[in-house]
């Protein structure tokens, strides 16, 4: 059997006789064995004696040991070929220990950086989700309520079931310590949606999930490792959350994990999130989390996502939802930023292969007169292409080999200075995929940069090359291919250059606008009270009040404020809105951003009023509601300027606020490029839970932490701090990832620049030697030195100007790619790319400086006698 079928069976055989010589070996001799004895056996029925059949049966055979060998060799010829092809390849390499060592380690930083990129985008992309058929499971984006939650499980055909959760801090009391956790509401359908079964206990019941259900939890595996010992009669124990007794129904498998940061306790009944009043959650306030779903059997994403879309607005969502695949959803934050590094680092392997094709195709030209001595003694061309790739492939293993330890400590240090701001919480680590992945960026390597020298050697002729070694010259072939392997890598380089400029440029210009906020002696500090103790609104009000009251009064603090969520951070509660002169039966109200704030918070912040007046202690539950507004909303829907005295409704309770005050624009988040309409309003009247504290003092944070902590003990002992920490920390926290995503890049393009730059030292290195008698003829003709070095320079500029010519349009088409993680700049900045070119350009003249420098001093006498 011949053709493609016959190559699976040719290979079976291959691998059984590499991995199974023995046994091949045996099995050749029992084959042998046989077939004479069936020759001898044959014999002896045609007439002749025992002795004479055998010796016929053997003459007829021709030798079974020159038979054994002949099979021998057709078995296991190519494995013997190839080991000898790699000691030959190891010995030459070892004539050449610097440039191996030099090979070996440009590779193992571009086979590293890949591995290090890679073990992130497979932890996060590319990994399976811990859930069962996790290509059935979609999340409804834009139906965040419950009243959606509700409707969607009514009414949608194409989901075979439903299930919502929330995140939401909480008080974990164990063994007399208070401690911060992060928990979760989730609705009884909702492990079952996932197809996640827990391995102690079980799942929510629906009646638990029913207002006045049983009051249980469900432990996740890392709390009740660390928290509760591992205790395997945890089940049914009570433990002590917001103030409450709960009791443990189940602890969930180690492998799961969802979205954002790790959960530890899980409790029933999402509508019982008393952030809201319960009147705002029946209404529609967008409590939830996550909507998911799995798809029922025949049904894909795209026909479930115009189901949803068809849906009545009137009854249903009050926004157009959409469908996407969990696992979309779920890394939808830190994606662009993992595939621009990955594309970055893919740049740098492609700089590196270049680089060594350059370096590699210079020793092949010095071994020139090698090659065509061995061709003129019969070697063919394809022995030699082996022994060249036996040469690459062993030096891209050892770039391999070298460079996992590389990635594995490129991986760390990664993830210590970037935190979760690439990884999304994801467990990253160097397994079994990420050695796959390395041993075939190897094998790549290997066949890119051992292709160029491969080429040449099928291109060289004997006598050309015993010519062209006699007169010191090579063909000229091979400078326009290294001259092209060098523009190619400054052109990447460039590109990638450029792009990290732009990415540096925008995480500047984030830093560098005017945030509003005086930063400087501020500390935040995060408090969060159960609404077991602190159930009505009053008690709420009372318990912020009396803190204020005592941190008020702390020496070297002269400033407190609270909010419900940080200036400049990325969260923040929206609500619908109906500014005066708006009808408020209107049929698309405004979402909002508004923030729930306390009286002395915009002077803490620093942040002046301009006209009316600010909270004050008498805005109370029982005073007329009131609210202050910035700029940016007067701006937007007062035109004439006034917005003192005006009114506005807001929330789905349709409430009535009149505009007490009016404040300077402060950027909502470190990532709006201009201020938006905001609305705050005095916490007395709109209490919540959670609070975030704002101090400005002159004390040390950790003194201020301290005396902090010590006045909230003793208002209620079982309340704890957590997340406390300066203004500037907070800001660098919300521009972590632009910050971490531009570093990363701009050092990779400061790899390839300097690879750029030694592949073109090289070339001119290379050219300068292979030219010496011709520079030696110039300068013994009249030439002065300066003209000699003028002409090696002008050779490097002239890659570096081609270069930059194909790089920068290049450039712009990669930043398509990332347009959308751009700020206050476009793909095309002049600057930018000035500024890089005016880089690159030096960079270029700094590696031609040496050669230059080398041509230059050439002894004409010397280089005349050395011919």
């Amino acid at each position: 059997m011949r053709g493609p079928a016959h190559w699976p069976y040719r290979l079976r055989l291959r691998l059984r006789a590499l991995l199974h010589r023995g046994e091949v070996e045996r099995d050749l001799h029992d084959e042998m064995a046989f077939h004479l004895a069936m020759q001898a056996e044959a014999n002896r029925r045609s007439g002749l004696a025992e002795g004479e059949a055998r010796a016929a049966a053997v003459r007829r055979f021709g030798g079974v040991a020159q038979q054994q060998d002949a099979c021998r060799d057709r078995i296991f010829g190519w494995i013997e070929s190839f080991g000898c092809d790699l000691r030959y390849a190891a010995r030459a390499l070892r004539r050449a220990p610097g440039l191996s060592a030099f090979v070996v380690l440009t590779l193992a930083f571009g086979i590293g950086a890949n591995v290090t990129v890679f073990s992130l985008v497979h932890a996060v992309l590319l990994d399976s989700l811990p859930f069962r058929d996790a290509d059935r499971i979609v999340v409804v984006r834009e139906a965040n309520s419950v009243p959606d939650y509700e409707y969607l499980s009514q009414k949608s055909a194409v989901f075979s079931n439903l299930g919502a959760w929330l995140d939401e801090n909480m008080t974990l009391v164990t063994s007399g310590s208070t401690d911060r956790i992060m928990a979760a509401r989730a609705s009884a359908s909702f492990f079952s949606v996932l197809g996640v079964e827990p391995v102690l206990g079980r799942g929510f019941l629906p009646e638990e999930d029913r207002p006045g259900g049983a009051h249980v939890a469900i432990l996740s595996y890392h709390a009740w490792q660390s928290r509760f010992g591992g205790d395997p009669r945890i089940l049914g124990r009570p433990i002590r959350v917001n103030a409450e007794s709960l009791t443990v129904v189940g602890v969930l498998p180690p492998s799961f994990w969802y979205r954002g940061e790790p959960v530890e306790v899980w409790v029933p009944r999402v509508g019982d999130n008393r952030y809201f009043p319960a009147e705002s959650i029946r209404l529609g306030a967008g409590i939830l989390t996550d909507i998911v779903a799995r798809l029922r059997p025949g049904v894909s994403v795209a026909r479930a996502d115009a189901a949803v879309q068809e849906l009545s607005p009137k009854d249903g969502p009050s926004r157009r939802v959409s469908v996407v695949p969990i696992r979309q959803h779920a890394a939808s934050g830190v994606r662009p930023s993992l595939l621009l590094l990955w594309g970055a680092a893919g740049c740098i392997l492609l700089v590196t292969c270049a680089n060594t094709a350059s370096l590699l195709l210079a020793r092949a030209t010095v071994r020139r007169q090698e090659i065509a001595v061995r061709l003129a003694l019969g070697a063919s061309r394809g022995k030699l292409v082996r022994q060249l790739l036996a040469e690459s492939l062993l030096l891209a293993g050892a770039g391999g080999a070298v460079g996992l330890p590389l990635a594995r400590a490129g991986l760390a240090a990664v993830t210590a200075l970037t935190g979760h701001s690439l990884t999304g919480w994801h467990a990253v680590e160097m397994g079994g995929p990420a050695i796959a992945f390395a041993m075939g960026a190897s094998l790549l390597s290997a066949l890119l940069f051992g292709l160029a020298p491969a080429w040449q050697a099928l291109r060289c002729n004997a006598r050309d090359g015993l010519q062209d070694s006699s007169r010191g010259g090579s063909s000229t072939t091979q400078p326009r291919l290294r001259s092209a392997l060098v523009v190619a890598q400054t052109a990447v380089a460039a590109a990638l250059a450029m792009s990290a400029g732009l990415l540096l440029q925008s995480y500047a210009r984030m830093g560098a606008l005017p945030t509003g906020v005086r930063a400087d002696g501020l500390v935040t500090a995060w408090v969060r009270i159960p609404d077991s103790r602190y159930g009505a609104p009053e008690q709420r009000v009372k318990f912020y009040d009396e803190l204020l009251r005592r941190l008020r009064v702390l020496p070297g603090v002269p400033g407190v404020g609270a909010t419900s969520y940080l200036q400049l951070e990325a969260d923040f509660e929206s609500a619908l809105a109906w500014p005066e002169g708006t009808p408020a039966d209107a049929p698309r109200a405004r979402g909002i951003r508004n923030r729930v704030v306390s009286p002395g918070y915009f002077q803490v912040l620093g942040i002046p009023l301009l006209a009316g007046r600010e909270f004050a202690e008498t805005d109370s539950a029982s005073s007329p509601q009131v609210m202050l507004v910035n700029e940016a909303f007067v701006r937007r829907y007062f035109p004439d300027g006034h917005g003192v005295g005006r009114h506005v409704t807001y929330s789905t309770q349709k409430v009535t606020c009149e505009i007490v005050g009016v404040v300077a624009d402060v950027r909502t988040t470190m990532t709006d490029a201009d201020p938006r309409p905001e609305m705050f309003f005095p916490y007395m009247q709109r209490s919540r839970h959670q609070m975030s504290l704002i101090l400005r003092s002159h004390l040390t944070p950790g003194a201020l932490e301290r005396a902090i902590r010590g006045e909230l003990a003793k208002i209620d002992p079982e309340q704890p701090l957590y997340n406390v920490r300066t203004m500037e920390e907070v800001m660098s926290g919300v521009l972590s990832r632009p910050r971490s995503t531009a570093s990363i890049v701009a050092f990779f393009s400061v790899a390839a620049l300097l690879l750029a730059a030694i592949g073109i030292y090289g070339v001119l290195s290379f050219t300068v030697a292979q030219r010496r008698c011709e520079i030696g003829i110039r300068l013994a003709l009249g030439a002065q030195a300066r003209q000699i070095g003028a002409l090696v320079v002008g050779q490097s500029m002239k890659l570096i100007a081609a270069g930059i010519a194909i790089g920068i349009p290049l450039s712009l088409l990669l930043a398509r790619l990332f347009s959308t993680m751009l700020f206050g700049i476009t793909a095309a900045d002049p600057m930018t790319i000035a500024s890089v070119t005016v880089v690159v350009v030096v960079a270029g003249w700094a590696a031609a400086c040496l050669p230059a420098r080398r041509a230059a001093r050439v002894d004409p006498a010397g280089a005349l006698r050395s011919q």
